[in-house]
């Protein structure tokens, strides 16, 4: 799990957050997409991470 998001994870779930899923996008370097790019599930290869978590 990358450093951030294991941070952002950790403060979320204080913060009484879980369910967590996470979805990725804007693969490669940002100056050379041209296209609407699909999502991915999970994090570490889109410079774009989404996270939705549910409050207990």
């Amino acid at each position: 799990m990358s450093i951030l998001v294991k941070r952002v994870k950790e403060m979320l779930t204080k913060a009484g957050f879980k369910g967590f899923i996470f979805v990725q996008t804007l693969f490669g370097e940002l100056d050379e997409i041209e296209t609407v790019q699909d999502t991915k599930p999970g994090y570490g290869e889109g410079s774009l991470v989404v996270v939705k978590a549910v409050k207990k």
